[in-house]
């Protein structure tokens, strides 16, 4: 029987011994370990040649892996080692893995089975240049497994403390420290498990291995929590503590409780005399090789490092950018970079897979240490406290702190009603208070508790910053979405939204905000520059998303225009350090295009067979088919803004049909199949405008109400409905073209909320969508009805609905809690809904809900998304 070891160092082994030759080379372990992860299910070669010769040529890939798999066959004896022809699997039989029975034991809950067969982490120590997709793979299955192989430590010692063997209890809480020993919690845990039996020297001894290992491994002080523990157990010099508490690793109850009235500094730390231990390499992987020490390397200069970026010659105040160098490049999505106030330590949140999580890492280099993992969900804009001990993060409406390098979350600030959100958090300065968005709304509040004060409320306010001084509190009024997603404190859904947003400051104190930006363009992410002196801020205003400066009076009011200071970065967002000589920002990229899916009679449709019906480097929102099927619009920023363009259904060139400076977005044909709906921007607020389908100038329909978007065109032609916010939500508006051709003065048709309203073929009814739903309802505002209900269990949350063309089923795209989306199927009598195509591929998301259907076929948008983290010098002339 044959062996393939991947946990630890990647090997095959026989009865004899471990197997030489041609078998060992490198590539072809590789082929065995993409095998052995596979499982019963298998790899299709294609997906092997993806992995291991992305940068060979069709034919020399092909050979390439025909020539491995018939070298491992010869070398390990079998011609049946494999099975399948296009699906290869390694034969059960023939073949066993460690792999395999770890994940076996961990599926029927065998833990210590499962903790036994972890001999090392995924593929320890070993690389494979020259294919980076199998580097990327194995770095995310490495991260997977001993994620599963520490929450399975967890449980094992939290069941022996319930038990109370406190003995067994410490070794497995040994293991857990030894695989994550960076984790405050983990710490806690073994010191608290040690006292308890009996041990006190030997959980003191461990508080200073800890301490050792944060000051060489991340150059930061020990927790706190684990600084008091330690002098309590040093207090306690004759009596022996009684069993402590279980902590378990995960998941950990919040405590919603509010800290102490009163917030000083964080505690000194208690003197730590030197380890009487020597930290050996096996067991600590921090440690081992004597814990590496990084030293930050030369940078490349701009032009190579971020796209182009180069520097202005003359920048206000002698600012310039300096170097810049990667920070955390993984294929994943990496956003809300946040700087520690000294510029050593940088804070983000990353998509691990199945959600975000707020990682740190040095600047310099080393590896990244994931802080809220006993947290459930998703984790959003990290923010440091202004004496790095802790960090602010929101997650599901609320507000969250946690110690720096790992422990137990708490909340910080929660919604002061139910169904209300906070996010958006800032410091004070002085750490004593906090900021953050409730409802849109900004407040202020001591970090103890007690009452919030009001400081103003602006459309869509988000992204706070305090500034050094104390005085004011820079936010960003509009396109939450570009920042954070659909949801207010973040989804991957939208991300990345295209519409222009404006950057205020209002008193801390509370009064009148004042505007620093205009709205014609994206102005997000402020950051203050030291001695409150200004503000760097990311923008689009002219092309490309840089980095601009804007110098601020005294009295708050911008001194000059916004100056630009980089040239092609695509910055999402931005983090300055408190001496403003270090900058760090995400470099964020997207592209989506529309594809074609048949609706399936029975059944759902699956993702892969979607075709693409357009291509190249653009971005398209809005689609709509023509009535009579044989035209799609839509909009794209191929040309720089977003206009309107039209391609035959059968395919072929695209057709201009807007160019103006404004973004343009389609959303409905008219009946005739004359004249397109869509929204713009101008001054600063959408509205709707009317275009030939041949092309021409946008017509304004009506000024009131603002803030149109989204219009469905009657099929008559003579009316319109739409939605507005004017009413501080989203809700229906309806206007009427009268005899004349010009149109009226519109009404709203709905009172509790709904978006999006689509008209049905015979003129009758209306579909739209609302927080809880599908309705129904008719041009007079009556007989509104639910079809769909979606609710707190779980059930997607429709975001756009349409009519077939013979008007005998809605379709409606719905997106979940995870910002994965799905289209569905219901009657307008209100029948059982029917999932038709789920879309998750996380690799190509369909993240917009604007979709176009001609009964038979779906057409949609699938994107890709890219983010990495940066950092960069700033420097003063």
């Amino acid at each position: 029987m044959l062996r393939v070891h991947t946990l630890g160092r990647l090997h095959v082994s026989r009865a004899e011994g471990a197997v030489s030759g041609s078998a060992a080379q490198p590539r072809r372990l590789a082929v065995l370990a993409l095998l052995a992860s596979a499982g019963e299910q298998g790899l299709t070669r294609e997906k092997l040649l993806a992995y291991l010769w992305a940068e060979a040529d069709e034919e020399r890939a092909r050979r390439g892996l025909n020539q491995a798999l018939y070298a491992l066959r010869q070398d390990l004896g079998s011609d049946d080692i494999f099975l399948g022809t296009r699906h290869l699997r390694l034969n059960a039989e023939l073949v066993s893995s460690d792999l395999a029975e770890f994940g076996q034991a961990l599926a029927v809950g065998k833990l210590e089975d499962a903790a036994a067969r972890y001999t090392g982490p995924f593929l320890d120590g070993f690389h494979l240049p020259g294919a980076p997709e199998f580097e990327r793979w194995a770095e995310e299955e490495r991260a997977d497994l001993a994620r599963n192989y520490a929450q399975s430590l967890g449980k094992l010692a939290s069941r022996a403390e319930s038990r109370g063997d406190w003995t067994e209890a410490v070794g497995w809480w040994r293991k857990l420290a030894a695989q994550d020993p960076l984790n405050a919690t983990v710490a806690l845990s073994l010191m608290r498990a040690l006292a308890a039996a009996g041990d006190r020297a030997g959980a003191l001894q461990h508080a200073r291995i800890y301490e050792v290992l944060l000051q060489q491994e991340l150059d930061s002080p020990p927790d706190r929590e684990v600084v008091a523990l330690a002098a309590e157990l040093r207090a306690a010099e004759t009596t022996p503590p009684p069993p402590m508490p279980r902590v378990k690793p995960e998941p950990v109850p919040v405590a919603a409780e509010p800290a102490p009235a009163s917030m000083p500094g964080p505690p000194e730390p208690a003197p730590m005399p030197a380890p009487e231990v020597v930290i050996a390499g096996a067991g600590v992987p921090g440690a081992r090789a004597g814990l590496r020490r990084v030293t930050i390397a030369l940078a490349l200069l701009l032009t190579g490092a971020a796209g182009g970026l180069y520097l202005r010659a003359r920048p206000p105040a002698e600012l310039v950018p300096g170097p810049a160098h990667r920070v955390a490049f993984d294929e994943r999505l990496e956003l809300d970079p946040a700087l520690s106030p000294d510029g050593k330590m940088i804070a983000y949140s990353a998509d691990d897979g199945t959600r975000f999580q707020i990682f740190v890492k040095q600047v310099a280099g080393g590896r990244a240490v994931a802080v809220t993992q006993e947290l459930p969900g998703s984790h959003w804009r990290p923010q440091w406290s202004p004496d790095r001990s802790r960090m602010a993060f929101q997650a599901g409406g609320r507000i969250y702190e946690v110690p720096a390098f790992g422990g137990v979350p708490r909340v910080l600030v929660e919604p002061a009603h139910p169904g209300s959100w906070v996010a958006s958090a800032a410091w004070s300065p002085d750490g004593r208070a906090i900021a953050y968005v409730e409802d849109w709304a900004v407040y202020r509040r001591a970090i103890g508790g007690g009452p919030a004060t009001l400081l103003c409320r602006l459309a869509n306010a988000h992204s706070l910053a305090w500034s050094p001084d104390g005085r004011w509190i820079a936010l960003v009024s509009g396109n939450p979405g570009f920042i954070f997603g659909e949801s207010p404190w973040g989804s991957s859904t939208n991300l990345g939204n295209i519409a222009p947003s404006s950057i205020w400051i209002v008193p801390a104190a509370g009064g009148n905000p004042i505007r620093i930006t205009d709205d014609q363009a994206l102005n997000t992410s402020p950051v203050w520059l030291p001695h409150t002196a200004g503000l760097l801020f990311v923008s689009n205003r002219e092309g490309s998303r840089d980095v601009y400066r804007v110098d601020l009076s005294g009295a708050g009011v911008p001194a000059g225009e916004p100056t630009r200071l980089t040239t092609g970065l695509s910055a999402h967002s931005i983090s300055l350090s408190a001496d403003g000589r270090a900058l760090a920002y995400s470099v964020f990229s997207y592209t989506a295009n529309i594809w074609s899916l048949d609706i399936p009679e029975h059944g759902e449709a699956a993702e892969a067979g979607a075709r693409p019906f357009t291509e190249g480097t653009q971005i398209i929102e809005g689609i709509s088919l023509s009535p009579d099927g044989r035209w799609l619009a839509f909009d794209s920023d191929r040309d720089g803004n977003q206009d309107v363009y039209k391609m035959p259904i059968g395919g072929g060139e695209a057709e201009q049909l807007t160019d103006s400076p404004d973004d343009e977005f389609v959303s409905t044909w008219s009946g005739d199949g004359k004249a397109l709906a869509l929204h713009s921007y101008h001054a600063g607020s959408r509205g709707l405008r009317l275009v030939p389908a041949d092309g021409g100038r946008p017509v304004e329909v009506v000024r009131w109400p603002p803030n149109q978007r989204s219009p469905g065109w009657s099929r008559d032609g003579r009316a319109l409905v739409f939605t507005s916010d004017v009413t501080g939500e989203l809700q229906l508006f309806l206007v009427r073209r009268k005899s004349d051709s010009t149109w009226g003065t519109a009404r709203q048709l709905t009172t509790a909320g709904g978006w999006a309203g689509r008209w049905s073929p015979d003129g009758r009814s209306i579909v739209y969508c609302r927080a809880d739903g599908v309705w129904l309802i008719d041009d007079q505002g009556r007989g509104n009805r639910q079809l769909f209900e979606a609710g707190d269990s779980g059930s997607p949350s429709p975001e756009l609905a349409l009519w077939s063309p013979d008007g005998r089923t809605i379709y409606f795209k719905a997106f979940d809690a995870a910002g994965s989306s799905s289209l569905w199927a219901i009657s307008p009598s209100g029948s059982a809904p029917r999932l038709l195509v789920r879309f998750d591929d996380p690799s190509r998301p369909s993240s917009r809900p604007e979709f176009a259907t001609d009964g038979r076929r779906f057409f949609f948008t699938l994107g890709t998304r890219q983010s990495d983290i940066w950092a960069m010098e700033l420097r003063r002339r």
